[in-house]
C-alpha cells in the first residue's frame, strides 16, 4: 500500500502553499482568489526515509449533503471524496487569522464521518503571539494540533514527524523505472480532461462544459502493462491578448513547463473548430523544444458524414513542415481510439529516445550528388541528433538536411519525432 496523504480544508487557507512547501517545488498554483485548485494534484516527497505521495485538493465549501451542491462545486466535492478515501492520513488545514469559521466546522464534521486519521494544521502562524491563538482550534476535536507557517516553513518538521508515526514504514524506492511523460495540451474545452478520464476509466479529472475548468497542470501517474506513464493535463492555452489575469498567465506558464519536461506531447484539436492559428502556435512551441508529438482530432462522433482522409489532408496542407507528426481521430466522450492513441504516444516516446548503432546508419546507403558522405553517427537522443561527416561542409544547403531527415524517417522509425542533423568536414 502507498503512503498517500491528502490535504483538505476550506478555500484559501493555504493548502496549496503547504503542498508546495512539502514537495519543495511550486507545483500547485497559489493565488489569493478562492477555488484555484479544483482537481486532485499528486506529488511525491521523502521525509526521514518515508516515501509519501501527497494529494492537494480543492477547497471544501459549506454544504449539508452532496445533493445541495451545484455544477462545478459537486465535481470538486467528488474529487475531495476520492482523495480522502485514497489517503491513509488527512492533513486538515485551517487559518489562524480567520479563527474557527462555520466552514471549518463543516470540514471537521465531514472528516470525522470518514473515520480517517486526521492531523490538524493551523496555518499562517509566523510569530509567538499567533501561536498562542491556536488553542481555540482544539474545539474542532483533533489533538494534537500543529501551528505552522507554510509560506515560511515554520513548524513543518514537527508536523511531518507526527505524520510518519501514522504511516507504515514504506521506504523510498532505491530504483526508479523509466516513466513516459506525456503533456496533453490544447485550447480550452477541446476535451483534454475527458481524454484522461476515458483512458483511465474513471472520473479522475473534473469535466465540465464551462471552458477553463482545469486551471493548473495536473499530473496523473498510471501503469498499463509493463509501462508506466505520467500524464500532465494542462490548462487550456489561450492567445496572449486574451489573457487578462495573473492566474491565466501562470496557467500558461505551467502549460509551457509541462511541455518542456515531457517526452511526447498530445495536442488535442476540436474537430468542429479545426486547426486554428493558436493550435499552430502550440505546435511550433512543441517543435522549438524538440519534443515528440501526436495530433488528436477530438469529437469525431459528431461528424459521421465527414471524410476523415480529406479532413487530414486539409490539416497537413497548412502544416507541411510537420509531415512527420501522426494524426489520429478520436472521441474522448465515446472512448473511440483512446487505446490506439496511447499506443501511438508510447511508440513516439520510444522513437524519441531510441539510439541507432553506427554500423546500421552507415549501411543505409544515403548519398548526395557532388558531396561525399564518409559516415555518420548518432550522438544524442531526446531528440535524436546525428553527426554527418562530409567532403565539403561549405557546399551543404538546407535541402540536404531535409533530404537526409526524410531518408532517416523512411528507412528507420522516427514517427512523430524531430531530428537534428549537424554536418562536419571529414
Amino acid at each position: 500500500m502507498e503512503n498517500k496523504v491528502a490535504i483538505v480544508g476550506r478555500p484559501n487557507v493555504g493548502k496549496s502553499t503547504l503542498f508546495n512547501r512539502l514537495i519543495k517545488q511550486r507545483k500547485s498554483i497559489v493565488e489569493k482568489s478562492d477555488g484555484v485548485t479544483r482537481d486532485r494534484i499528486y506529488a511525491s516527497f521523502c521525509w526521514r526515509g518515508y516515501y509519501i505521495e501527497l494529494i492537494d485538493t480543492g477547497g471544501l465549501i459549506a454544504f449539508s449533503d452532496n445533493s445541495s451542491l451545484k455544477g462545478i462545486e459537486r465535481l470538486i466535492r467528488k474529487q475531495i471524496d476520492i482523495a480522502v478515501e485514497e489517503a491513509l492520513v488527512t492533513i486538515f488545514v485551517t487559518d489562524v487569522h480567520a479563527g474557527i469559521t462555520p466552514l471549518d466546522k463543516q470540514v471537521s464534521l465531514y472528516l470525522k464521518k470518514k473515520s480517517k486519521e486526521v492531523i490538524l494544521a493551523v496555518n499562517k502562524v509566523d510569530n509567538e503571539r499567533l501561536k498562542n491563538e491556536t488553542a481555540e482550534f482544539y474545539q474542532l476535536g483533533f489533538d494534537p494540533l500543529f501551528p505552522v507557517s507554510a509560506a515560511q516553513g515554520l513548524g513543518i518538521g514537527d508536523l511531518l514527524d507526527h505524520l510518519i508515526k501514522k504511516l507504515p514504514p514504506i521506504l523510498s524506492p532505491q530504483i526508479k523505472e523509466e516513466v513516459i511523460k506525456i503533456a496533453i495540451v490544447g485550447k480550452p474545452n477541446v476535451g483534454k480532461s475527458s481524454f484522461i478520464n476515458s483512458l483511465l476509466g474513471q472520473e479522475r479529472m473534473i469535466v465540465d462544459a464551462q471552458p477553463g475548468t482545469t486551471r493548473d497542470s495536473v499530473d496523473v501517474v498510471f501503469r498499463k502493462g509493463e509501462r508506466q506513464y505520467l500524464l500532465s493535463d494542462t490548462a487550456g492555452i489561450r492567445r496572449r491578448k486574451g489573457i487578462k489575469d495573473n492566474l491565466s498567465l501562470y496557467s500558461l506558464y505551467r502549460t509551457q513547463q509541462a511541455i518542456e519536461r515531457s517526452d511526447v506531447v498530445l495536442i488535442l484539436i476540436d474537430m468542429q473548430e479545426g486547426l486554428s492559428r493558436q493550435d499552430i502556435a502550440i505546435l511550433n512551441f512543441v517543435l522549438r523544444h524538440k519534443k515528440g508529438c501526436l495530433i488528436a482530432i477530438n469529437k469525431k462522433d459528431l461528424f459521421s458524414g465527414v471524410s476523415l482522409k480529406e479532413y487530414e489532408k486539409a490539416i497537413r496542407k497548412r502544416i507541411p513542415y510537420l509531415h512527420f507528426i501522426p494524426i489520429i481521430f478520436i472521441s474522448a466522450l465515446k472512448g473511440e481510439n483512446i487505446e490506439e492513441t496511447l499506443n501511438l504516444l508510447t511508440e513516439i516516446a520510444d522513437n524519441h529516445s531510441q539510439r541507432i548503432h553506427t554500423s546500421i546508419l552507415n549501411r543505409l546507403n544515403i548519398s548526395f550528388p557532388h558531396i561525399r558522405i564518409y559516415y555518420f553517427t548518432q550522438v544524442k537522443t531526446k531528440p535524436p541528433k546525428f553527426l554527418v561527416f562530409v567532403s565539403n561542409v561549405n557546399a551543404i544547403k538546407s535541402h540536404h538536411s531535409v533530404y537526409l531527415k526524410n531518408q532517416l524517417r523512411e528507412k528507420l522509425n522516427f514517427k512523430g519525432v524531430p531530428i537534428e542533423i549537424e554536418f562536419r568536414k571529414h
